[in-house]
């Protein structure tokens, strides 16, 4: 069935979806090579999720040490609510990493119906980051208000 307006946009076989068709089901339909690159993921995942850990447990550490100091119980307690703001954070990004590691593998494994929780993973991954530096971007931009108030009113 063809038209004869010029203006209308070409019928292709993979985007028009058939009724009953697997467009119509919510099927996925990835390549080859779209397979290979998201299972070539998994070790990006993994060392990530291990940088994560050891950032994490390196600010744990440096807690400690700084506790020990001898620095004003004000500081100390900007240390530990700093420290605790940071490790939920990060604790956050381990939840999804590990997650999205674990589904880049089985999909690595050969298991072809681990790509849809690969992309999942993935998207939540990027999802977490955009929501991390929105609330990070409003806090600063919020923070150099405040600055720039309590300068004026010297």
């Amino acid at each position: 069935m063809s038209t004869s307006n010029p203006f209308e946009p070409p019928r292709t076989t993979d985007l028009d979806a058939v009724p009953g068709g697997p467009a119509a089901k919510g099927a996925l339909a990835l390549s080859e090579e779209s397979l290979q690159e998201l299972s070539a993921t998994a070790p990006w995942a993994r060392w990530l999720a291990r940088m994560t850990s050891l950032s994490i447990a390196v600010g744990i550490v440096g807690l400690v040490a700084d506790l020990t100091g001898s620095e004003s119980v004000t500081a100390k307690a900007a240390n530990v609510v700093g420290v605790a703001i940071s490790t939920v954070i990060a604790t956050l990004a381990l939840v999804v990493l590990r997650r999205y590691a674990a589904a880049s593998e089985a999909l690595r494994a050969g298991t072809r119906s681990a790509a849809g929780d690969v992309i999942d993973a993935q998207a939540s991954y990027f999802r977490l980051q955009g929501i991390l530096i929105v609330v990070g971007l409003g806090l600063l931009v919020g923070l150099f208000g405040i600055g720039i108030l309590l300068g004026s009113m010297r």
